[in-house]
């Protein structure tokens, strides 16, 4: 297996799996405005339940971490000349995806805060 096809295999794999994450921390996002909309019905649960969405938003932004580390490998692989002919994969749109991780990236750090303070 080419070094090319091991990271864009691994890209792959980790946008696979970042898609179900984000299932999940799209319904803890439902929770939450449940949340702020009938209040919560029992305080006892709230410290586990406040682990387990900062637990998920944490898999969830170490998966995007991992997106992020493979599309700049494969930047460089880019740069080097050595991507592979056939996989016509412009520069541009390499930075456009790496781009849109960065900005997934930082709205995960931002909701994690926003979930703490909340759920405090």
């Amino acid at each position: 297996m080419s070094n090319f096809d091991l990271i864009w295999e691994t890209f792959e794999f980790h946008s696979f799996e970042g898609s179900k994450l984000e299932e999940k921390h799209y319904a803890n996002m439902l929770k939450i405005q449940s949340f702020k909309e009938k209040g919560f019905g029992s305080e006892k649960n709230l410290p586990s339940l406040k682990r387990k969405m900062l637990k998920d938003i944490t898999i969830l932004n170490n998966c995007y971490s991992k997106q992020l580390d493979s599309i700049n490998e494969l930047i460089n692989i880019h740069d080097s000349k050595t991507f592979p002919k056939g996989m016509e994969i412009s520069k541009e749109t390499l930075y456009s995806l790496k781009n849109l991780i960065v900005s997934l990236l930082e709205e995960t750090k931002i909701y994690y805060s926003d979930v703490e303070d909340f759920l405090s």
